[in-house]
């Protein structure tokens, strides 16, 4: 028997023991007759979650028996998304790429159908999903993304979630977009011109959430848009983009229901803001029923919160503690204040961030001062960051159980990572109110600090790997946590600006230990505005830092941010400005007078680099020549290993096939000695390359092939 026409018969079992006719049931369960009668008739074969749980409710199930319907229907989605008959729709699926909720979607059916009619408009290029925070802007955004997928032949080349939350800086949301896209975003070409290249002839829907951060940025959305004519754009933002062609869509809070709505329980648990209290409240409590008991209770607190999905969610997730009256009773009493909300703030969001406040006065001091606490992190973070950042500052916390509670009131959300570990984060609207209570708390300075030394010891951890055999782990971990690296470091400037001489320290010691990283996984852009504001810094506060250092000390690290700079430079293959040319010869001076030979042979090698990719062959040549003995003098096989690259990489441009067959040949053992991946990648490219105008056409094909795997396994 097939696993649909199972649930047929579970569900009709269950109907009949329940002794209703399908029509009664379908009143019940506020759906239509149509739609029990194509369940049991297994005419449908795929019954949304929220059908199920409309059904279960009308027919009083017990948890075993929900979890058994939950159980069939997944598998009754699995055969049919692995039939033959379902094969394109599930081909079309595969395109999507955004993250799966972790929670069941509540409601919005409305929303989702009028979003996805607005999408289908060949004239619409450009939805902005506007509102409070915490009125489910994101999750509207996903499941009409998911519904799209489901139906629409529009899209071939994708749907990409782009998750703009941890930017503040304009600068970086095109690097954002390509980074979710897979696309490069090293070069000299602009971000904006690249994506635009690579989009324009591509027909992909774009969500792009949280772009309120950075809605500066809206006018240069346009611009892309009207260069890629089949690309489509949903966006999220508590506030309108104000840009041509933008069609807003305002999301309200749930519907409510009025006094003859809660007389009938029924009726009442049609109404989305109930059925989500219910299923979140189920989540702690899987024997809640909304009942003619606590309707009234439960109907009176999502009043009180005005519909907001968020608020009713951390509301809901208290019932293991007090039943409905008693929550209500206390939120009568606490939501009145509105302490500290904005006075032109709109009512809903007050009433959200006093939400927010009342579970978070229920916390005893402990768990207060851990959510404060937590707000300092972008991006989710891991257990032993937790660790690293309370110590003796929150009073000596060294158990995480405390994390449990916060997960239990709904403030802290946890998830699996691919290897099993957990993960957590906050939504972005609670973590703006823990931040404004750190700020205000007398141990906010030192919980910034202690964030910042922890990432600045991962960075430094990861440094010595990211050119060995454990890069990818290591590139792939301080991918993960690049968003805190990020935070970590523009805290750190903006100490250092403010004339703290060891931030300063800090602060170059975090670029120059991400630098490589930056460079593989193309934050080339990045790295070099992070890195010019580090210049500027040294420039502005050399006293500072001398006096701190020392002068020898001092002119190091200035040569050192000279040379990361202009290697940017070098990466973005902008060798022909004067000044970043200007700046590599000045490091190579002071490391010369310095007698820092790996520093002066590194220098060589970039300036040898840049000179050959403008044709200067005579120079790269002389500048890697010298490079390459010093490198050999100091027993530095990655050293000697990407000179000979270079020295290859010269030959190849100046047809000199077989000599630099030979370089590329002498370098490949000593990438592969050290486990190098990306180096080895490198050299076989540039090997199959002067291969390929040798006429040696299977041997190049070979090694193109290999070089193209090694990068994509390195990312």
């Amino acid at each position: 028997m097939h696993a649909e026409q199972s649930f047929a018969e579970l569900l009709r079992r269950a109907r009949r023991s329940a002794s209703l006719t399908q029509e009664e049931l379908a009143a019940r369960a506020g759906i239509s007759t149509r739609a029990v009668s194509d369940l049991e008739r297994a005419i449908n074969r795929k019954p949304q979650l929220e059908t199920l749980r409309l059904l279960a409710d009308a027919l009083e199930l017990s948890a075993d028996e929900r979890r058994t319907w939950n159980m069939v229907r997944r598998r009754a989605h699995t055969h049919n998304n692995a039939s033959t008959h379902h094969h394109a729709a599930w081909a079309r699926s595969s395109k999507a790429h955004f993250p799966d909720p972790l929670t069941s979607f509540v409601g919005r059916e409305r929303e989702i159908t009028e979003l996805v009619a607005l999408l289908s408009q060949s004239d619409v290029r450009l939805v902005t999903i506007t509102g409070s925070g915490g009125v489910g802007k994101t999750r509207l955004a996903l499941a009409a993304g998911r519904a799209i997928d489901e139906t629409d032949h529009r899209f071939p080349d994708g749907i990409w979630f782009v998750n703009l939350a941890p930017l503040h800086d304009t600068d970086l949301v095109f690097a954002a977009i390509a980074t979710a896209l897979g696309f490069p975003v090293a070069g000299k070409k602009p971000i904006l011109d690249t994506l635009i290249a690579a989009l324009r002839h591509t027909r992909q829907l774009l969500l792009l959430d949280n772009v309120e951060q950075v809605v500066t940025v809206a006018p240069q959305i346009v611009d892309l848009l009207r260069a890629c004519p089949s690309v489509v754009i949903l966006a999220t933002s508590r506030v309108p983009l104000r840009v041509q062609g933008e069609h807003e869509y305002a999301t309200r809070p749930f519907a409510l229901p009025d006094e003859t709505d809660v007389m009938n329980v029924d009726r009442l648990r049609r109404f989305a803001a109930i059925d989500l209290f219910q299923q979140r409240a189920q989540d702690i409590d899987p024997e809640f029923r909304v009942t003619e008991r606590n309707a009234r209770a439960v109907a009176a607190i999502c009043q009180r919160v005005d519909g907001l999905p968020l608020a009713i969610e951390l509301v809901a997730a208290r019932v293991r503690l007090l039943p409905p009256a008693a929550l209500l009773s206390r939120l009568e009493r606490r939501l009145p204040l509105l302490t500290g909300a904005p006075h032109d703030a709109p009512a809903r969001q007050q009433t959200l961030r006093d939400t927010i406040a009342w579970s978070y006065d229920l916390l005893d001091a402990t768990h207060q001062h851990l959510f404060q606490a937590l707000s300092v992190f972008h991006g989710g973070w891991e257990l032993e960051a937790v660790k690293a950042i309370t110590g003796h500052v929150l009073g000596g916390i060294s158990e995480l159980n405390e994390l449990e509670t916060l997960i239990a009131h709904n403030l802290v959300r946890m998830y699996e990572q691919g290897d099993g570990e957990p993960r957590y984060s906050m939504l972005e609207t609670i973590a703006e109110f823990a931040n404004e209570q750190l700020d205000a708390s007398d141990v906010g300075l030192e919980v910034h600090q202690r964030h910042a030394q922890y990432y600045l010891q991962i960075a430094t951890r990861a440094e010595p790997h990211l050119k060995g055999a454990d890069q990818a782990e290591w590139m792939a971990t301080l991918e993960l946590e690049h968003a805190n690296l990020r935070s970590a470091l523009q805290w750190l400037n903006n100490q250092a600006e403010a004339g703290d001489g060891n931030a300063i320290v800090l602060s170059l010691r975090l670029a120059s230990a991400m630098f490589w990283f930056w460079h593989v996984h193309g934050h080339t852009r990045e790295a070099r505005q992070h890195l010019t504001t580090i210049l500027n810094i040294l420039r502005n506060h050399q006293t500072t830092v001398q006096t701190l250092t020392g002068t020898t000390e001092w002119s190091s690290m200035y040569a050192r941010v000279l040379f990361l700079v202009g290697a940017c430079y070098t990466w973005q293959a902008d060798h022909h400005d004067e000044d970043a040319w200007l700046l590599m010869i000045e490091s190579l001076a002071i490391f010369r007078r310095l007698g820092q030979k790996e520093d002066i042979a590194s220098t060589l090698m970039f300036l040898g680099y840049g000179a050959q990719r403008i044709g200067n062959f005579t120079d790269a040549e002389s500048f890697l020549t010298e490079g390459l003995a010093i490198f050999r003098d100091l027993d530095d096989d990655g050293g000697i290993a990407l000179v000979l690259q270079g020295l290859g990489m010269i030959d190849l441009r100046r047809g000199e096939y077989e000599r630099g067959s030979a370089w590329m040949l002498e370098s490949v053992p000593l990438f592969v000695k050290r486990g190098d991946e990306r180096g080895i990648a490198a050299s076989r490219a540039t090997l199959g390359a002067l291969l390929l105008r040798q006429g040696a056409l299977v041997q190049a094909k070979s090694l193109l092939a290999e070089s193209l795997r090694l990068r994509q396994h390195i990312g």
